[in-house]
């Protein structure tokens, strides 16, 4: 193979490469999960829940519209054998869990507690992409 085949190969492969990149980072919304609760109260969502969220930010500024974010954090495991022992022909084995990581189930309500929709995140930065950040900073000055 020639370098200019190479080359050629590898520019084509970059825009698809920075736009995987690009939509790994960001939040993705759940269609599933936001038809049944779109219009809904958080106040349901939480009870479906059975658990109050971990984070909760509220007046989050994005495109002039006033927002508020409840998130929960979910973790994943790994389930994995370890060997413990063997008697006779039997061999013992221990079930283990291992922890691989978390994301976070991210509702966007409008100020009134309406859900507007369901999203995840797996490493995203929903404070920065909602503007909960910006607000914050103004509130401090």
């Amino acid at each position: 193979m020639c370098p200019q085949t190479a080359s050629r190969k590898t520019k084509r492969l970059l825009p698809f490469a920075a736009a995987l990149l690009l939509a790994g980072c960001a939040t993705t919304i759940s269609p599933i999960d936001t038809l049944r609760w779109r219009g809904k109260g958080i106040s349901a969502f939480v009870a479906d829940a059975q658990r109050m969220p971990d984070i909760v930010r509220r007046n989050c500024v994005k495109n002039n519209e006033v927002r508020d974010l409840y998130a929960w954090r979910i973790e994943y495991y790994d389930v994995r054998q370890a060997y413990v022992g063997q008697s006779g022909n039997v061999q013992y084995y221990q079930n283990y869990r291992h922890y691989v990581g978390h994301e976070y189930r991210i509702v966007v309500t409008k100020p009134d507690g309406t859900i507007l929709s369901v999203r995840d995140t797996f490493f995203g930065n929903a404070d920065k992409e909602y503007g909960c950040e910006e607000y914050r900073e103004e509130l401090k000055l």
